[in-house]
């Protein structure tokens, strides 16, 4: 069965994008639209990997990320951050979140597959 796919963004368009590239490739995907779905889906689909937004409207990607990989049924779920900052303190603060990487916005559909191949477990 292909990987699943938990994708965590507050915006409709970055969410069906990323889905598209995600199916393109055959994965299953699965979409929340903020932090307290993506920890509920997160916690009850147990997804292969995650790719969250550090920006949404209620909890911080950064706090979501730090409530699943301090839970020990999530913790093992590889966490890619997405943002479309990347300065230094934003490096500092996912490598403190717990986040298994980090990716620029805007990327291609071949960075995006990129990040997930290398951070889904073989």
């Amino acid at each position: 069965m292909p990987d699943l796919i938990l994708v965590v963004d507050d915006d409709d368009m970055n969410r069906e994008v990323i889905e598209a590239f995600l199916l393109l490739a055959e994965y299953r995907v699965a979409q929340a639209r903020d932090g307290t779905e993506g920890l509920e889906l997160a916690r009850r689909l147990r997804p292969d990997l995650l790719l969250l937004d550090v920006r949404l409207p209620d909890l911080s990607g950064y706090e979501v990320c730090r409530q699943l990989k301090g839970d020990p049924s999530t913790q093992a779920i590889p966490i890619i951050l997405v943002s479309g900052y990347a300065g230094e303190d934003v490096a500092q603060t996912v490598q403190a979140s717990g986040a298994d990487g980090f990716l620029e916005r805007p990327f291609t559909s071949a960075q995006l597959l990129d990040a997930v191949r290398q951070h889904l477990p073989i």
